[in-house]
């Protein structure tokens, strides 16, 4: 059996790296503002 084939990949550009990060603040932004104090699991520190 012959190893899977990957598609070639494109460099990632400047709109690829604001588009993740607007992405990613607007998501953030819909977490209520005490999650942001919450425990994450066992961790001593909070976000």
């Amino acid at each position: 059996m012959s190893p899977p084939t990957e598609a070639p990949r494109s460099p990632v550009t400047a709109d690829d790296l604001e588009r993740a990060v607007r992405h990613a603040v607007a998501t953030l932004r819909q977490a209520p503002a005490a999650a942001w104090e919450g425990k994450a699991g066992t961790l001593e520190w909070d976000c």
